[in-house]
């Protein structure tokens, strides 16, 4: 008993000298370059891999919380300096760090699910081989989960390997208390392949999936640019039709909207008081009348451009 009181007292008092050391060398440390900065953010995490004491979880979720604090000071410093942060391929904002915090969740919490539709949504829009070599860990560690096989089989299906993708999703509905969109899926991307209506049962399956707010906010972007890609279609036909009578291009919005009124689905479509249609985040689209093509404002718009 003497001996366990004297061994926690040691424990307690190894954490506490421990603390106050890494504080003080955070404040105190000289200024690090640019280019060194993030690699410290890791070099600190394997440095306590081995010496967690059983603390694996709450480690798992302060590097949950540098993944999270990294991406979005990326998105902050991108839109500060003016750019055009595009969920469909974050490449641009340079993460170089965000596979490596994104692994150490995995490697000190195998069962983190969270980190797995990270991996597929987030990662695979920065690095496609490092988001599938990250994910397949998923039904490895959660065997019993068919969430994690939806997540790698989306990734497979983003990269248009649709067998592959279509064997994932069948694999996953066999696990037990899978929903049937697992096998309906599966069934639709052997048919469908990248089809548009694929893509939003997807991003709707995990919208409702996920507790994640970010990750809400993405997919509820992705479903919006699938609207507005439907929605440009829309306005294309018009457009053509338009020019097959009048042997000209559109050269202002409201001369197309006679020739909108004749297709049914334009109902969907959204106009401002000038008869300019707007895209789902709220935009103008952009009239383009050399080319008789209507594009998104690269200004304005929150849609992915491409």
């Amino acid at each position: 008993m003497k001996r366990a009181l004297v061994l926690l007292v040691f424990l307690i008092t190894s954490f506490y000298l421990v603390f106050r050391l890494s504080s003080y060398l955070e404040v105190n440390r000289p200024p690090m370059l640019p280019e060194y900065q993030e690699e410290y953010l890791i070099l600190r995490g394997e440095k306590l891999r081995g010496f967690c004491l059983g603390l694996n979880g709450l480690i798992a979720d302060y590097y949950w919380m540098q993944v999270l604090q990294y991406l979005g000071n990326k998105i902050i410093e991108a839109i500060a300096r003016g750019e055009h942060v595009n969920i469909n391929d974050l490449s641009s904002l340079n993460p170089k760090m965000f596979y490596p915090l994104l692994d150490n969740v995995i490697s000190f919490d195998p069962k983190f699910e969270d980190a797995y539709l990270f991996s597929s949504l987030v990662l695979s829009a920065i690095d496609m081989d490092k988001a599938i070599e990250l994910t397949e860990k998923g039904p490895r560690n959660l065997p019993d989960d068919w969430r994690v096989y939806h997540y790698l089989g989306y990734i497979y299906w983003k990269k248009g390997e649709y067998d592959k993708a279509s064997e994932i999703y069948d694999r996953g509905s066999k696990v037990a208390n899978s929903p049937a969109f697992m096998k309906m899926i599966s069934a639709k991307i052997k048919s469908a392949g990248g089809s548009r209506e694929v893509a939003r049962q997807m991003y709707m399956q995990m919208y409702e999936e996920t507790n994640s707010e970010q990750i809400k906010q993405n997919l509820l972007l992705w479903l919006k640019w699938l609207d507005s890609l439907d929605e440009r279609d829309l306005i294309r036909r018009a457009l053509q039709n338009f020019k097959q009578k009048r042997n000209r291009c559109v050269e202002q919005w409201r001369e197309l909207l006679p020739e909108l009124r004749t297709i049914p689905e334009s109902s969907r479509l959204r106009f401002d008081l000038n008869g300019v249609p707007y895209d789902p985040t709220g935009a103008p689209y952009i009239l383009d009348s050399q080319n008789c093509e209507a594009t998104l404002d690269v200004e304005n718009t929150k849609l992915p451009l491409n």
